[in-house]
């Protein structure tokens, strides 16, 4: 709702004509004498920080109206439906609110492009450099004091400040995220990082929606009076005091297309008081005369009536954060007509995406120590209230990996539930009752957001009013949404085969620290490193979508590769290289993702995994591979079981868009010992969910079709127990996960950069000393092609540091992908798009070969960065393990070698490593072919 969906009902309009002519009667004629507008601010009711003006909500307030009378600074506003604005103001106990709903024809940085200012071309830094006032903002300025000694600003301080709120950037949102951002003065540090301070720790909070119907926006906007109205030093406002006079001033500004001739090239900026270029001096600002306990006069309804007739609600203050990063957020609950009696209490839980903390554990929450991070304490605003504050089940584990039972009746990792019980006294209707994570009134660095932006989610509160123990859920709930942080990371993908004169896509597409899409919008410039190609000069990544794509047109044969760097960034990517042929090939290389995890998994959080893979990612075909489990009530969601297969098998059908992006039916099946864990895949309709807890690893297979299924097993180098591959069935296992976030599992060697001791990317892990590795299963005569996939659990597959699979095949659809699969028809890779060849005369990797001679072995590779080193491997009995047989150090982007091994005896199993020179974030960027087996011909 949008003041009332653009008041299109006829008693909220009726409702709002009222408010708006109480304009008339609220606010102070403006003198001649510029400076002495008068604003008073009544004790009224809460209202809730949403971006919407509900109906009643700012009954209680004093409302005025602008801007045509109000200051210009630039071109005068002549026209409402150009610019004009409602404003309310009004204060509870604790914070002074202002509304506004402004009427504005267009919109910057939402009906217009976000041009920047000749000024300042980083105009949209938030940092001082920047300038928070560019863009349609708004901004208050106090006084708190009520003094001035001649021409000086605010000091930035209690006593007095000016900050900004922006419709389309923010401190805590970053750019696209309305809200608020530090304001003047900028030159002053100490200044500035107390704005910031107060915006971090919830002392100012503000919302800013655009209309979705176009037209104009809302800001609702809350300033608490400690620490931010210090009217003496040291004192704090309090609605107790006597009534004071403290100096305001606000200002509107309005950006649209872009202009010359003043400042930033603003159409208005409109003051509530002052003159033009005298506008931010204190002698030029209003007053604000806060009322104290004094209700408006004339309000329809008393501030008691409503507390003791209104229905309890709840909200989150503020509403939304950065993932990754540190605040303090809490959750108000105001007490409905019941009351909450000694022994009651709410319980309170955060969505599960918010507790999601490093190495796929969940942050811990805790009410143990106010110094460590992640602290949370209650709170309740009625006096002489005992309270007992507790997180269940709380752990002193640096890694909560352990499942919790939620409100909603689920058992999950991420589910944590804050407990606040009264233990002495009661709570009257209209009361608070809250709970605040990350308090850092005794030195905490607060709580951190979780790893993973999302959409709006609903923060649950269950309330027992009576102190019986029974808790009900309240409705609605509130809800808090986790955004992307500032942009540090651009990647570059696009096919790894083209045709010469036939145009392929490619995509940019930047990322936060946590690998979230950023929104802001950026300039990218292109150049053709080598190649030749028919590329734009520019691409401009849309705000709001975090990707582009753009055409490539290749112009002759070669390798093609490009170079993007963000304008103001200054991010830099190569894109993978593209091999180029006069005429398509028989098979191209496709890149995928086939070992991923989102919500529905127990133990993994996230929501848009296969918007990730084909939009960020860039990935040609992926799975989602969720844990199947047996639920043990129809209330638990997560994890894979017969209420929820059908609505996951249905988007995986959604997003399946041959030839542009395939998706795999597929689940993880977790065994114990000694099967191991293994993805199930299925060629091109869901077969049957087996449950690991109800059948072994051969009755799974028994389940399957043979043709169109396959089973693959993963990180057994790590597995808790050595896992037995003498329990092989060759129709099903035809692929082997030799690499993924958790690490290695070609050959165990606890020392390799990429074993498991050296993986950050769960709890710390031992590599298994057993027979239990790919280079295992190979000698033992298992027929295994090499695959890699991430095993992220945050619906964020294809990173390119974690694992992918390379498959040939003729075209990109399900079928071929599964059926290259199947026939061993891949490679594995950490995540770098290498173009490897191997073959052993003429026949290529993931093969069975007669040999009856000496062989002819060729190896080719293109890297995406200089090639270190290059190893041919070989298995020949009776040795009992892999030896290098060949080493290489290319020094160079590309290799291609073609020898004979003169010691080959038939059986010998010969397969391919190769290592980059430079890391890709963290780890060494490696691929592995598949093996080709050779054999003696039949006399």
């Amino acid at each position: 709702m949008f003041l009332n969906r653009s008041l299109t009902n006829a008693r909220h309009r009726t409702a709002l004509a009222t408010l708006f002519t109480l304009a008339t009667l609220t606010l102070a004629p403006a003198l001649a004498q510029s400076g002495s507008r008068i604003l008073s601010s009544y004790l009224g009711t809460t209202p809730m920080l949403d971006g919407v003006l509900a109906a009643g909500e700012w009954d209680d307030a004093t409302s005025f109206t602008g801007v045509r009378d109000w200051i210009p600074e630039f071109t005068p506003v002549t026209h409402d439906a150009d610019l004009s604005l409602h404003g309310f103001v009004k204060h509870d106990a604790e914070w002074l609110y202002f509304a506004f709903f402004v009427t504005d024809d267009l919109l910057y940085g939402i009906d217009t492009d976000r041009w920047l200012p000749d000024e300042n071309r980083k105009a949209h830094a938030l940092t001082r450099e920047g300038f928070p006032w560019f863009g349609d903002e708004m901004e208050l300025l106090i006084n708190a004091t009520g003094r001035w000694n001649g021409d000086e600003g605010a000091e930035g301080n209690g006593s007095s400040w000016q900050m900004v709120c922006n419709l389309t950037k923010s401190r805590l949102g970053g750019i696209g995220i309305g809200g608020l951002l530090e304001g003047e003065p900028r030159s002053d540090p100490a200044a500035w990082n107390t704005y910031a301070a107060w915006i971090r720790d919830g002392a100012q909070k503000a919302v800013a929606k655009a209309n979705p119907e176009g037209g104009g926006y809302v800001i609702e906007w809350a300033v608490r009076f400690n620490p931010c109205l210090e009217i003496s030093p040291g004192k704090f406002y309090t609605p107790t005091d006597d009534p004071a006079d403290v100096g305001l001033n606000i200002a509107v500004g309005d950006l649209d297309q872009k202009m010359h001739g003043n400042f930033g090239g603003f159409h208005h900026e409109q003051w509530f008081s002052g003159e033009p270029h005298l506008r931010t001096q204190k002698r030029q600002w209003g007053t604000l005369r806060l009322m104290g306990t004094t209700p408006k006069p004339g309000a329809t309804r008393a501030k008691a009536d409503v507390r003791i007739n209104s229905p309890a609600v709840a909200q989150v203050i503020p509403d939304h954060g950065i993932s990754g990063e540190f605040g303090t957020w809490t959750v108000v609950y105001q007490v409905g007509p019941d009351g909450i009696h000694t022994g009651g209490g709410i319980r309170v839980q955060l969505p599960d995406s918010w507790h999601a903390g490093p190495r796929n554990s969940a942050n811990r929450l805790q009410t143990s120590d106010p110094r460590d991070e992640h602290y949370v304490t209650g709170a309740a605003s009625a006096e002489g209230v005992v309270l007992k504050t507790i997180v269940e089940s709380e752990r002193n584990d640096p890694l909560i990996k352990h499942a919790k039972t939620s409100l909603d009746g689920r058992s999950e990792r991420y589910v944590f539930v804050v407990r606040v019980q009264v233990t002495r006294g009661e709570l009257k209707p209209g009361d608070t009752l809250s709970v605040t994570y990350g308090d850092r009134s005794a030195g905490s660095t607060g709580y951190r957001v979780g790893a993973v932006s999302t959409d709006p989610e609903p923060v649950l509160i269950a309330v027992d009013t009576r102190g019986t123990g029974t808790f009900e859920l309240h409705q609605p709930s509130p809800t808090i949404q986790a955004l992307p942080g500032e942009a540090v990371e651009l990647l570059f993908h696009g096919p790894s085969q083209g045709t010469v004169g036939v145009p392929v896509q490619m995509l940019l597409s930047i990322l936060d620290k946590e690998q979230n899409p950023s929104t802001r919008s950026e300039r990218i410039t292109l150049s053709v490193v080598s190649g030749r190609a028919d590329v734009p000069a520019t691409v401009d990544l849309a705000l709001g979508s975090g990707h582009a794509r753009f055409p490539l047109t290749p112009l002759a044969p070669g390798i093609i590769r490009l170079r993007a760097v963000t304008r103001e960034l200054g991010l830099t990517a190569d894109s993978n290289p593209m091999r180029v042929t006069p005429e398509p090939p028989a098979a191209s290389i496709y890149w995928g993702d086939l070992h991923s995890h989102a919500r529905r998994s127990w133990d993994g959080v996230g929501d848009h995994s296969f918007d990730y893979a084909r939009n960020v990612t860039g990935l040609d075909f992926y799975a989602l591979t969720d844990h199947s489990v047996a639920p043990p009530s129809p209330t638990l969601t997560r994890g894979l079981s017969g209420t929820s297969w059908k609505e996951y098998n249905d988007q995986t059908e959604q997003f399946n868009d041959p030839p542009r992006f395939v998706t795999l039916h597929a689940y993880e099946c977790s065994f114990e010992k000694p099967y191991g864990h293994h993805n199930v895949y299925f060629r091109n309709e869901p077969g049957p969910l087996a449950n690991p807890s109800q059948v072994t690893l051969p009755e799974l297979w028994d389940l399957l079709k043979q043709g169109d299924a396959l089973t693959i097993p993963h990180h057994t180098g790590k597995f808790p127990a050595e896992i037995d591959f003498s329990i092989h069935n060759p129709h099903f296992r035809r692929n082997f996960e030799i690499y993924s976030g958790h690490g290695l599992s070609e050959a165990f060697d606890p020392a390799h950069p990429l074993s498991f001791e050296h993986s950050t990317f769960t709890s710390p892990s031992t590599s298994l000393d057993g027979l239990s590795h790919a280079q295992d299963a190979w000698a033992l005569g298992l027929i295994l092609s090499t695959i890699a996939s991430s095993d992220d659990h945050r619906a964020h597959p294809g990173q390119p540091n974690l694992g992918l699979v390379a498959v040939r095949a003729p075209a990109l659809s399900r079928d071929n992908v599964f059926q290259a699969l199947h026939d061993r028809q891949t490679y594995a890779t950490t995540g770098a798009r290498i173009i490897l060849d191997f073959t052993v005369n003429g026949v290529p990797m993931g093969s069975n070969v007669v040999v009856d001679s000496i062989p002819e072995i060729r190896i080719a590779a293109i890297g995406t960065d200089t090639i270190a080193k290059v190893e041919l491997l070989k298995f020949q009995k009776p040795a009992k393990h892999f030896v290098v047989v060949e080493k290489w150090r290319p020094d160079s982007a590309e290799f291609d070698v073609t020898l004979q091994d003169a010691a080959f005896e038939s059986g010998a199993i010969y397969y391919v490593r190769l290592e980059q020179r430079r890391n890709v974030r963290d780890r060494m960027a490696m691929a592995w072919s598949s093996p080709i087996w050779t054999n003696s011909p039949k006399r």
